[in-house]
Formats: structure tokens, sequence, C-alpha cells
């Protein structure tokens, strides 16, 4: 069931008879999970916020695009269709940006924008292959679009697309962050966990304080303060609140501290909130995949979920929900089998996760509407296997 016009969805998991496991700090109760959910639509006066300014709620039933983007409003129970079936797109991210009802969108070989809330999307550049890029909002109409393992970064300001070069030729960010008050400010952090700042819009850069000795995935740079960064890494997470000038290691994500962490993620809600997915060494099977949480910015964490509970994958993305510090979304896709993908939702105050199905490969980015955060926009994959 899906919920049109501005209706509220609200889901009541179905089957909690069944149980897929153990929270770590409550051992006696079982993990609420359901296999699917029942969305009821609700009078919008009762249960909406009012919405963020300028922004409006997409009221489109088809989405004007290549099927690499779109929304769903009840937590991925149903995506709205798009005019063009996806075609084999891998790498879909997204991002709001602050002037209202735009958004800026890559895939593997375009970047793309738009205007109306997600209803339609246009190409305003086709760059050579973007395949690991993300994007990054940086105030009304900036955004920057970067690599993870390559050049160029790509500026975007309205319709106009430049390339900019980052300080480490043939490579690329694991994290990428701009002011939006300031768009030419920009933060950015290498696989060694180096961070740098840029003041002239990505132009230049200056190193800023020493890396931690690590392979680093991944960094989460926190979007209320840009000091504020944590790095998932071969060794765990490091945490630095100065911006780079001292970085501390994490402790609680394994007895051994033999664990390797692939996704971190700073809830907006709540910046002192840290979430991350990895591997435990010294565990083996479904079990050895955890997600975490922090409550003191990355510094300590404790297991929430792990891999006998839900399906989870290295480097699983993790999405913090804007309105509720307790709540986090995560995805599990797969074209194996022709299995699709599960959209979770996990519920850390009544230690519940429920999930939708779509048949898409896989959901890449997800970004929630400044208007209200129950519509989401997402990023779709889908692969083709010869």
């Amino acid at each position: 069931m899906s919920c049109t016009g501005h209706a509220e969805p609200f889901k009541i998991a179905l089957d909690p008879s069944r149980q897929l496991g153990m929270t770590s700090r409550h051992p006696a109760r079982g993990l609420l999970v359901g296999a699917a959910a029942l969305t009821l639509c609700l009078p919008a006066a009762a249960t909406q916020a009012a919405p963020a300014a300028g922004w409006s709620t997409p009221d489109c039933g088809t989405v004007s695009g290549d099927g690499a983007f779109s929304y769903t409003v009840d937590d991925g129970n149903s995506i709205t269709p798009t005019t063009t079936s996806i075609t084999p797109q891998a790498y879909s991210h997204l991002a709001t940006l602050d002037r209202e009802d735009a958004l800026v969108g890559v895939t593997k070989d375009t970047i793309q924008i738009s205007r109306d809330a997600g209803c339609s999307w246009a190409v305003v550049a086709r760059p050579r292959n973007l395949s690991q890029y993300d994007v990054a909002a940086a105030g009304k109409d900036v955004a920057y679009v970067y690599g993870i393992n390559d050049q160029p970064i790509y500026r975007v300001d309205g319709a106009r697309v430049l390339a900019r070069s980052g300080p480490a030729a043939d490579d690329g960010f694991t994290g990428l962050a701009a002011d939006h008050r300031q768009p030419n400010h920009v933060v950015a952090v290498d696989k060694k966990g180096q961070v740098y700042r840029s003041s002239d819009g990505a132009r230049t850069w200056d190193p800023v304080g020493k890396a931690p000795d690590t392979f680093v995935y991944v960094a989460a740079i926190d979007p209320a303060d840009h000091d504020h960064i944590v790095l998932g890494s071969s060794d765990g997470t490091f945490t630095t609140f100065d911006g780079g000038l001292r970085w501390t290691q994490s402790r609680g994500l394994g007895k051994h501290a033999n664990v390797a962490v692939f996704t971190v993620a700073v809830s907006p809600a709540d910046p002192m909130t840290v979430w991350a997915q990895g591997y435990d060494h010294e565990q083996t099977g479904n079990g050895a995949r955890h997600i975490w949480r922090s409550v003191d910015g990355g510094l300590h964490y404790w297991p929430v979920l792990d891999g006998t509970e839900v399906d989870l994958l290295n480097g699983d993305q993790l999405w913090p929900s804007p309105a509720d510090a307790d709540v986090l979304y995560f995805e599990f896709g797969t074209y194996f089998g022709g299995f699709g993908t599960d959209l979770y939702r996990y519920d850390d105050v009544r230690e519940s996760v429920t999930h939708t199905h779509s048949s898409f490969d896989g959901i890449d980015s997800l970004a929630f509407s400044p208007a209200d955060p129950a519509v989401m926009y997402l990023g779709l994959s889908e692969v083709q296997v010869d």
C-alpha cells in the first residue's frame, strides 16, 4: 500500500514472533524483526510537521529521468516509478541543496540536477567515468562531486560544472564536506586519514595536522561541525574534534580491536551519535559483521545489530534519520539470484528493525527531504550480468 497526496505513513511490524536474535545490551529481550511492514495512511494534519521554508513535498506520480533517481514516502514500501526504466547503472548518488526543491545527482557518466523536488532530472554534464563518485551539498546552488579512487573533483554551481583537482594526484577522497554559508570552504579526507582544507572552492588545498597510522575506508564529517571527523579504517575508527590535529582510536568495537570499519555516519539529529558498520576478524560467519552505535561522538561503541539478525555486507551504507538520533536506515541489495534490495529501519529505543523490499539491485544513496524526513530520495542501482 502506498500513501498518496500528503498523508503520513505509519508502520506496524508484521509477524512479531519472528525474532532473529538478541541484542547485546538486553540479552533477555528479543529483537523485534518484521519481514514486511503494514503501511497505514493517516491524515496529514494530525501527523505531519510543517514543511521547511521553501521546500515542497513532491506530488508527482512519475519521476521524469533516466531511472537512476526516485523517491519514497513510506520507507521504501513503494518507490515512485520513473519515465525510463533504469538501465544497468551503479554508483547513483544524490544530495539535497539549501535552495528550495533543488537536488544534485551523479551516476557513472552524468551529473544531473532537479529543480522540482525530485520530480524531474536533467543532465548538466557528462564527464568521464564517475564510478565510485559521491556528491556533497554546499549551500543553495553549489555541490561538489568527488571520487573515492579518482580525480578530478567537480564543482556544480547551478547548471555550471567546473573541474577541480585534489591534493593527491590519481587518487580521491574518502569524505568531503563544504560550509553551506561559505561554499568555497571545503574540508576533505584522503585514504591515509590526512585532512585537507580549501578556501577557494577546491582550487588549492592545505593539509591539517597529521594522519593516523591506518588505512581509511571512509570519513564521516559532522555536518554541524567540520572539526568533528570520524574515520572508518582497517583498525576500527578514529575520531578528531579539532579538525585532524589529534586523533583518538575508538573502543568497544571488539574484544581484541581487530575490527575493520567500512562505513561510518554522524547523525544530523545529534552529532554525538555515530553509527559504524564493519567486520570483527576475531569472529566468523554472519555474526562477524556488525552495526555499532556511539553516543560520545565516536569514542566508544556498543554493538546493536549483527549479521545473524539482519543481512549485512562489508560496506553497507548507513543513513541516520535527521529527525531522530535513535533511528538508522541501511540497505542490503544484491543482483545474485534476482534477490533485489531490503531497506532496513532500525530504532534503538525500541530495539526493533523493520524492512521493505524492492526489485532494484541496490540503493546506493539516500537523502531526506528538508520539507519532511518521511520523503526519502533514492539513488538506485541495477547490475547487468552477461
